[in-house]
């Protein structure tokens, strides 16, 4: 079983995204989430993609895991004027798939369950 804190993160994360999106135009997009006993997926489907923002995202995003930022980083972040830009994003994933589709990009964020039962 996930844990509280678990959650709490994962739901920050999404969180963060929609927050992005929003500010950036969309209107509409899908957001779904796979809890499993090891991994969390968030999988994001975007129509029409902004390929110049899906390249902001990547940039953002791709960097390693910090799980010292997971205890303090939300706390320290707060409600200041840079959120919706993906900065925690990158400290609390694990890795980043884009696929893109005719008309659609499928962003898909993985995250191993560190706090679980």
């Amino acid at each position: 079983m996930i844990k509280k804190q678990e959650i709490k993160i994962i739901s920050n994360i999404v969180q963060e995204i929609s927050l992005f999106l929003m500010m950036h135009g969309y209107k509409e997009y899908q957001l779904e989430v796979k809890s499993e006993h090891s991994v969390t997926s968030i999988i994001i489907s975007i129509s029409p993609p902004k390929h110049d923002l899906i390249d902001r995202m990547k940039e953002k995003i791709t960097g390693s895991r910090e799980i010292e930022i997971e205890t303090y980083g939300w706390e320290l972040l707060g409600d200041i004027d840079t959120r919706g830009e993906l900065l925690m994003i990158g400290a609390l994933i694990d890795d980043m798939i884009v696929e893109e589709f005719s008309n659609t990009t499928r962003i898909t964020l993985h995250r191993k369950n560190i706090y679980k039962d």
